[in-house]
């Protein structure tokens, strides 16, 4: 299953409702809280260490510089690509699309399709164009 290699790796506290899910990018909510991201432009905190993780609950969150294990997403992912969220409000990762402004959580270290985890060389940022 995924797992992540980093000393980045903070507790923070989970914001879903439905709860969080291992290896998917997180954004915080308002409240501090640990959400899945809405839009492309979110500002990312990093990937979850840990799944199944409630609500108000302590959750594992890495937060870069490091390897991380992320769920592929809708559209798939190529080595040597950048990769975000994009569209998707789940929290996996789909190759990311020019745009200024887009989130970045990373660079895929291999290709993979929907429901596949791939290394991910975390890097967070915004795309430029």
């Amino acid at each position: 299953m995924a797992g992540y290699q980093n000393t980045n790796a903070v507790s923070l506290i989970a914001g879903e409702a439905a709860g969080l899910s291992i290896g998917r990018v997180v954004k915080s909510d308002t409240d501090g809280t640990m959400i899945y991201p809405t839009a492309a432009t979110d500002e990312l905190v990093g990937v979850t260490c840990e799944g199944g993780v409630a609500d108000g609950d302590v959750i594992g969150v890495n937060t870069g510089g490091g390897i991380a294990l992320v769920e592929v997403g809708t559209g798939g992912v190529t080595q040597g690509v950048a990769v975000g969220t994009e569209a998707l409000t789940d929290g996996r990762i789909t190759d990311a699309v020019a745009g200024a402004g887009k989130s970045i959580i990373g660079v895929a270290l291999d290709t993979g399709a929907v429901g596949a985890f791939v290394r991910v060389a975390l890097n967070i940022g915004k795309l430029e164009a």
